[in-house]
Formats: structure tokens, C-alpha cells, sequence
């Protein structure tokens, strides 16, 4: 190329190729190494962050899961709209660059001959000057799920679902473990506000709120946990919709397994997980119940059902226990 084309700061110096002139755009990370990625499922666009050490994993396959949906697409659709825009910004550079630098050379000694009637003069303007490309910051990281099935991390926002890199073959109890985990933290979020703060959120009804979402998104954690199980093992689904009801799961399992699942609850942590299941939850009756009340004497109990039955965990980062379910290694 007969003169350098200038480019701003965060992309590659131009290669050409043939007739094709290329550069390439450096993606921010946060300081830990993250950078964002986002679902691009309409109906989810759950955002999340990946480390750049272990991208080349998804560049080798050309794919990528939604942590939060699932769905498993061409990693190359994940861009956050930062990320668009700082891309769209780098082309326009590059072509802006290119044609002002391809002008400059072609004219570049140019005389009019003489004798041709006709005179030409070409003066070139100052040089190209590069615009600086969008920057932005990346969320704060608060969530990190390690995937036990090779050290894969993932920063997630909303309720677990699979790693991205492993996708449906993320180990079922790991997903579980780390959604349970995660509970807690979300039940308990009111203590840490200041007291002004906690108060207005308590008068806006955001005690019984987060009650509700800490309990639906333990019962939704366990039946997918029992759907990937049961998928797993191979076991005929014969239970209309087993998964969106812990009665049809019930009988699922006793069909499938010859055992209740929730054989250990009483009638009153029964009621609570129908209320807390997609197709039971109630939010005036919900509210109508304190939320510590709910958590102590009846999701606590719950959720610590399985631990005395198997005392398994995963190999994951979460040590939290969990209902007892049967795995792929041990299906009757």
C-alpha cells in the first residue's frame, strides 16, 4: 500500500487482499477479562459475559447457548448493540479511510498533458483524520457460574439454564446447584438496602415480591432439573406436560421411578410449592403471606429436602444441597 491509512486507536493496522482491504476491531473487556455477549433470541436477549482466554472454544465450533434460554445459535450473533455500534463505526472508518488514502495515490503526481485543451489540477486535502470508536463499560460482574465439565466461567444475570459452551450438555445437577445457591442472596437482597431505601420498597409491595420470585425460581430450577434428568436417563414421557405442574411431575416420577419426589413435605410446604409452580403462582395470595414466614418454615425445609437422602453435590462451584432426584448413573 503506497501510503499508511490511518486508523483510530482499538483496530488493526489495514491488510490487503486482492482487491479487499481488511482490519480487524479490538471488543473492550471489563478488568477481569469479561466481555458481554447477548442473546439473540427476540423474546430473551439476556445479556452475560464471557472470558476472552475461552472464546476460542465457541470460535471452534461456530457456536454458542443462551446461559439464560438456551437457545444455540452462531456465537457471531451474541454481539451486544455496543458492540454493533462500535463495529458499524470501525467499517465506516476503514471505508472512509481507504477512499480518502486510494484518492490521494491515484493523483498523486497527476499533470495535465499538453496540447489537450482540457487542464486538470487535483489538490489533496489534509490527511485523514480517524474519529475515536464508541467505548463503553461492561456491567459489574456479580454472578460467576464455573462450569464443572471443563472449567468453562460464565457471568450470568437471570436463572441458569446451561453453560454456553457446553449447551444441552451441561451437567443437569451443576445448573441446579447453581440456581439454588443463587436464592438466598435474592431472599435476603432488602437487608442490604439503607433503611430509607428498604422501607419504600417494602411499601411498594417488594417483600412479597421477591418472596414470590425467590420461591418460583426454586421450583422452576428443580423441574428443569428433573426434565434434563429425566431426558438424560431416557425414561418415555407419559405424564401430560410433567414439568409445569409438581402434581404431573409426581406422577411422572412414580411412573418413571416408583418414588415421589416430594414424599418428605407436608401439606402445608405441598401448598407452597403448587403456589410457587408456573401454573399455580398466585400474587395476591402470595402477598398475603410474610416473606420470612414463608422462607423459614416452609421453602427452607423444601429446599434442603434431599440433602439427608443422597448428601451429593456437583463437581461445580456451588455447594448448596439440593432435593433428591436420580441421576444418569443410577436410573431405577
Amino acid at each position: 500500500m503506497p501510503d499508511r491509512i490511518t486508523l483510530p486507536d482499538g483496530m488493526s493496522d489495514p491488510r490487503r487482499h486482492g482487491s479487499e482491504i481488511t482490519s480487524s476491531v479490538s471488543i473492550p473487556s471489563d478488568e477481569d477479562g469479561f466481555f458481554g455477549r447477548e442473546c439473540p433470541e427476540q423474546d430473551c436477549l439476556a445479556y452475560f459475559k464471557l472470558h476472552g482466554d475461552e472464546y476460542h472454544l465457541a470460535k471452534q465450533t461456530g457456536l454458542l447457548s443462551c446461559p439464560s434460554c438456551g437457545i444455540r445459535a452462531n456465537h457471531e450473533t451474541f454481539m451486544t448493540p455496543e458492540q454493533v455500534q462500535r463495529s458499524n463505526a470501525a467499517m465506516r472508518e476503514l471505508a472512509q479511510a481507504t477512499a480518502h488514502q486510494l484518492l490521494r495515490d491515484a493523483f498523486k503526481g497527476f499533470k495535465s498533458r499538453p496540447g489537450s485543451g482540457v487542464s486538470l489540477t487535483f489538490k489533496p486535502g489534509p490527511p485523514h483524520r480517524p474519529r475515536p470508536l464508541p467505548t463503553y463499560v461492561e456491567r459489574e460482574t456479580v454472578r460467576t457460574f464455573t462450569c464443572p465439565a471443563g472449567g468453562h466461567r460464565a457471568v450470568i444475570y437471570d436463572r441458569l439454564v446451561a453453560c454456553p459452551y457446553c449447551g444441552p450438555d451441561t451437567p443437569p445437577r451443576a445448573v441446579l446447584d447453581d440456581n439454588l445457591a443463587v436464592l438466598p442472596h435474592l431472599l435476603g437482597s432488602l437487608e442490604h438496602l439503607p433503611a430509607k431505601d428498604k422501607a419504600e420498597v417494602k411499601a411498594l409491595g417488594g417483600e412479597p415480591a421477591i418472596a414470590e420470585r425467590t420461591l418460583t425460581g426454586a421450583v422452576a430450577a428443580i423441574q428443569s432439573s428433573a426434565k434434563d434428568l429425566h431426558a438424560g436417563i431416557g425414561k418415555p414421557v407419559t405424564v401430560w406436560n410433567p414439568w409445569q405442574s409438581p402434581t404431573r411431575l409426581a406422577q411422572q416420577w412414580q411412573a418413571s421411578f416408583g418414588a415421589d419426589p416430594f414424599a418428605g413435605l407436608t401439606p402445608e410446604e405441598h401448598n407452597v410449592v403448587a403456589l410457587a409452580s408456573p401454573a399455580g403462582t398466585s400474587s395476591s395470595t402470595m402477598a398475603a403471606r410474610p416473606m420470612s414466614g414463608i422462607w423459614r418454615s416452609q421453602a427452607t425445609p423444601w429446599l434442603w429436602a434431599g440433602r439427608s437422602a443422597t448428601g451429593r453435590r456437583s463437581s461445580g462451584t456451588s455447594s448448596m444441597p439440593s432435593p433428591s432426584w436420580p441421576t444418569s448413573s443410577s436410573p431405577e
